[in-house]
């Protein structure tokens, strides 16, 4: 299966797929959050893409296998990112059927060969263990170590990226090794 990245935030087609999706990726999420529980998922989802779409430190990526769209990211960049040197990966979801074969790894090993390699952060539910299983088994494979578990890093407050985010989350910053 040949997997390819779309940045097109004009195309209607992929701004609907995009928005359904956001509201099942929520939908997996509140489980794992009582901030998300109370959420008006439609509203939300149509709120959290039209933001991203109009924000040019923002892209949004669609995650795509032949003509199939497999998920999507949301990745910030200076100065909705930790540092100058990394990319924010705000949002990221694969869609339940394309996990486990590794399109998901390498769909994260596509972005961030698209960014030139530079630093990744992002925050994860705590609760959310498949999460953070899946961004540690994949940022190790790509080559990566996390500088918030070693502590060379310090943890923003999430509500600096994002007021309306859970506050249950876990941060980690990924440096490439050299």
């Amino acid at each position: 299966m040949k997997l390819h990245i779309i940045q097109d935030n004009t195309d209607d087609r992929y701004i609907q797929k995009l928005k359904e999706m956001y509201v099942n990726y929520l939908k997996e999420l509140s489980p794992y959050s009582s901030a998300l529980k109370n959420l008006d998922i439609e509203h939300t989802a149509v709120n959290e893409v039209n933001r991203a779409l109009n924000d040019d430190s923002t892209d949004c990526i669609m995650i795509c296998c032949e003509e199939e769209i497999l998920g999507f990211a949301f990745v910030g960049q200076s100065p909705n990112s930790y540092c100058i040197d990394d990319i924010y990966i705000q949002e990221f979801y694969i869609k339940p059927k394309f996990r486990h074969i590794g399109l998901g790894e390498a769909a994260v090993g596509r972005i961030a060969k698209l960014y030139d390699g530079k630093d990744i952060s992002l925050f994860v539910l705590e609760e959310n263990f498949p999460a953070r299983c899946f961004w540690r088994v994949t940022m190790i494979g790509l080559g990566y170590t996390d500088l918030a578990r070693i502590g060379q890093i310090k943890p923003p407050a999430p509500e600096r990226f994002d007021e309306s985010k859970p506050k249950d989350v876990v941060f980690y910053y990924y440096q490439k090794k050299n």
